[in-house]
């Protein structure tokens, strides 16, 4: 009997020590990139934008800024795809959004393979945590989450209630479509298949100037298409995505309203990291 309980706290204590090992890369190569000068402008070959993939258990990052590099890592999920800025990360030295990076790792064979949409949206658990741990290793980075007051908007049920048909199972997906018009004009679809509205808000968040919340309380699945004209005048590479008609469109598309308002939010302050040293 007392041979079986030893044996029963071994196995438990040696399951519970498996689960502490951190999830670390077998191999990883972290450079300064030379598309961008000591002061962060762009060289004579600097790359149109900062690259970030994922694909058959390797990670790559071109030209990425520590800041960009902290969004994926821990999944800040109201902050722009490779952004250099994010209301919902602060502190750090001013080197984090300036510096670019050029990573290259490999994650142990047998992990979890993932692709690079799902490690932009946050789904992908075990890359990132490989990367938070690569970050805390060669930039020495130290970071804690607090609730800030922010400014946000937030999706509610419109008046005359929802619009959406619940789905009808299936993978979950949400896509944009350009449509073109009659006379020249121009639109854009949001397509959701079996899609909730926290989705929705987290989706419309990365390319929104605040964070979007869900204050629906709904928490079913659906499947709708919301159609809106885009701005041709806008400039910048959400444009056609966040045109003005946006907020009207949801609203007397799928029954969704949304106001600006405030509230508290999950933010992330860096504490410290260093520049690494390049291998």
């Amino acid at each position: 009997m007392r041979l079986n309980a030893c044996l029963i706290f071994t196995t438990a204590f040696l399951v519970f020590a498996q689960t502490q090992i951190a999830l670390v890369f077998n191999a990883a190569s972290v450079k300064p990139s030379h598309a961008r000068s000591s002061d962060g402008q762009e060289g004579v070959s600097a790359a149109a934008a900062p690259v970030l993939e994922a694909d058959h258990l390797t990670f790559r990052a071109h030209d990425l800024s520590l800041l960009g590099l902290i969004i994926e890592a821990y999944g800040l999920k109201f902050c722009r795809p490779l952004a250099d800025n994010c209301p919902m990360l602060s502190g750090g030295p001013a080197w984090i959004t300036k510096d670019g990076f050029d990573i290259d790792a490999k994650s142990p064979p047998g992990s979890k393979e993932y692709n690079t949409m799902q490690l932009r949206n946050g789904d992908a658990p075990q890359l990132q945590d490989e990367l938070r741990n690569l970050l805390a290793e060669r930039f020495h980075l130290k970071a804690h989450f607090e609730k800030r007051q922010l400014p946000v908007y937030a999706f509610t049920v419109a008046g005359g209630g929802i619009r959406m048909k619940k789905g009808t199972g299936g993978s979950s997906s949400l896509r944009f479509k350009p449509v073109d018009l009659p006379g020249g004009m121009q639109a854009t679809q949001v397509i959701a298949v079996q899609s909730t509205v926290q989705q929705l808000a987290d989706l419309y968040s990365k390319f929104m100037e605040r964070p979007i919340v869900d204050d629906t309380e709904l928490t079913d699945r659906f499947d709708f298409t919301v159609q809106y004209e885009a701005d041709t005048d806008a400039k910048g590479p959400f444009a056609a995505v966040t045109a003005p008609k946006l907020f009207e469109a949801f609203e007397k598309q799928a029954g969704l309203k949304v106001r600006a308002t405030g509230g508290p939010v999950d933010a992330l302050v860096v504490d410290s990291a260093t520049r690494p040293s390049p291998n």
